[in-house]
């Protein structure tokens, strides 16, 4: 498995700045969320935001991260959304209740070294000094061996290990925006004097199968200082000029937060490029339709054959077992019952923005 990633420094893979990762694994959605802490917005003397960006930071930045994208980050760099969410999700607080316990198992793979844990989201992390003042990290950990080396070690809790995505116990193969991290990590840490770091071990444990894996990245000088002037050039480009990256399907909800107030009212000349993007949406929209369609009548016909034979599966194909009905809550018998419960009950989502299409092809 060797996965090598060329994610540009807008998050877009286009050619413009190109950065070669060069590292083994590709995305896996089922991890602890990356969410570490590891980005902080220092103030200066002058009272202007001098932002620094951590190791959880560098793969969103790249385009690389399943969970944040650039313009995500982008906007809490910038202070446009708060940095920190007030809750963790459930992967994040899985990953936070068992990192303790996966670093003291790795502890012990590793004949009971000794590691140190690493800053705290609540404590200073390890700065780079001047011109790379803005890169920080915060590993989860680190040892020294007894042959001297030191280690940054790193835990991670996943629900499973999809061959496309994860090595053998005991290789390299990380997903790419865990090694971009470690990689971040031990670069951030040898110009911090921390250092110096010759390897990351990354401890990982998926409660769904049961399975216990240790991965061990090497320090790559010429990959981190490639890490480091993609950040560089990114971070200029986008968070010194508050000029945003590149829009992601993904930041929908993000544009809809980020909208200046509920009472706008402007309506925008049409440019050609509008007319251009409605048309391949509303295009994007019938082809989708279509193959649900599709979709729907294939699925009938199997089904079809399986009542014909009285039969609930075709081996190897498909199968359509029985199952209970969907429990639900009459919410408006509920609300004549019990109205008070209802009251007391209700919670209000924040404000967001539905989204209508009003140009089609064939109104154009």
């Amino acid at each position: 498995m060797d996965g090598d990633v060329d994610a540009d420094v807008d998050g877009d893979v286009d050619g413009d700045a190109d950065v070669d990762v060069d590292v083994d694994g590709d995305a896996d959605v089922d991890a602890d969320g990356a969410a570490d802490g590891d980005a902080d917005v220092d103030a200066d003397g002058d009272g202007d935001a001098m932002t620094t960006i951590g190791s959880s930071d560098v793969a969103a930045i790249l385009g690389l991260s399943p969970w944040q994208t650039p313009l995500e980050t982008w906007a809490r760099l910038t202070g446009l959304v708060p940095r920190y969410t007030a809750t963790d999700t459930p992967s994040q607080r899985r990953g936070r209740i068992m990192e303790g316990a996966l670093l003291a198992a790795l502890s012990d793979e590793l004949g009971g070294v000794s590691i140190v844990r690493g800053p705290a989201i609540h404590e200073e992390p390890w700065v780079a000094p001047p011109p790379y003042e803005w890169a920080h990290a915060r590993p989860d950990g680190w040892h020294i061996a007894s042959d001297g080396l030191r280690f940054i070690d790193e835990a991670k809790t996943a629900r499973r290990f999809s061959e496309e995505e994860w090595g053998e116990d005991g290789s390299d193969g990380v997903p790419v925006y865990y090694a971009a991290q470690v990689v971040w990590q031990m670069g951030v840490a040898n110009l911090a004097g921390r250092g110096p770091f010759s390897a990351a071990y990354l401890v990982a444990f998926s409660p769904m199968t049961d399975d216990f894996r240790v991965y061990r990245v090497e320090h790559d000088e010429a990959r981190f200082r490639g890490l480091l002037e993609a950040v560089r050039s990114w971070r200029e480009r986008h968070v010194l000029t508050g000029d945003p990256p590149r829009v992601h399907a993904a930041d929908l909800p993000l544009l809809a937060r980020v909208f200046p107030g509920r009472d706008c009212r402007r309506t925008l000349p049409p440019t050609d490029a509008d007319r251009a993007t409605a048309r391949a949406l509303a295009d994007a929209r019938r082809r989708e339709r279509t193959a649900k369609a599709t979709g729907d009548l294939l699925q009938a016909q199997l089904c079809e054959r399986m009542v014909a034979h009285a039969a609930d599966a075709i081996e190897g194909i498909a199968r359509w077992p029985a199952v209970a009905g969907k429990r639900g809550l009459d919410a408006d018998a509920l609300a004549v019952a019990h109205p008070d419960i209802i009251e007391r009950f209700t919670r209000q989502g924040p404000p967001t923005r539905r989204f209508w299409l009003t140009c089609t092809p064939d109104t154009e």
